[in-house]
Order: structure tokens, then C-alpha cells, then sequence
């Protein structure tokens, strides 16, 4: 699941600030990423980079977790 909320901050001038919170739920883990700007588009590119960083870490993570144990079942 993608959870994103979205909050509009008026500033009064011609552009408004937005505040983007976004949760992303997978069997493998909870990621969450926040990002603000003042065009909507650029914010929500920015938290989907983060967590792409973010799974892309956990799933190295876990895959050197999995070839450790290959690794020592291996030589036994």
C-alpha cells in the first residue's frame, strides 16, 4: 500500500507550499518519506527517491543476510 498525505500551506503570494508525507507497506518492511516545495510534481518525484534509496537499501541488506547464511551452511 501508498499512504500519501498532502498538505496545502498558503502563503498568501502567487505560489503555495506543499508538504508531502508518504508510507509505503510491503511484506518486507514500512517505509516513510517526507519532502516540501513549492510545486507539487518536484515533491512527489523527490519522495519517490527516497524511497527507492530506502527499499533498494533494506533488499541489500537482506540479500547479503540470505548469501551469509548459504555461506556458512556451505563449509559445514
Amino acid at each position: 500500500f501508498l499512504y500519501l498525505h498532502v498538505n496545502k500551506m498558503e502563503r498568501g503570494g502567487k505560489h503555495d507550499l506543499y508538504s508531502i508525507r508518504a508510507r509505503f507497506k510491503v511484506p518486507f518492511g514500512l517505509f516513510v518519506a517526507h519532502a516540501s516545495g513549492w510545486k507539487p510534481n518536484d515533491v512527489i518525484q523527490d519522495i519517490i527517491k527516497k524511497l527507492e534509496r530506502e527499499v533498494l537499501k533494506k533488499h541489500s541488506k537482506m540479500e547479503d543476510i540470505k548469501r551469509s547464511r548459504k555461506q556458512k551452511y556451505r563449509y559445514t
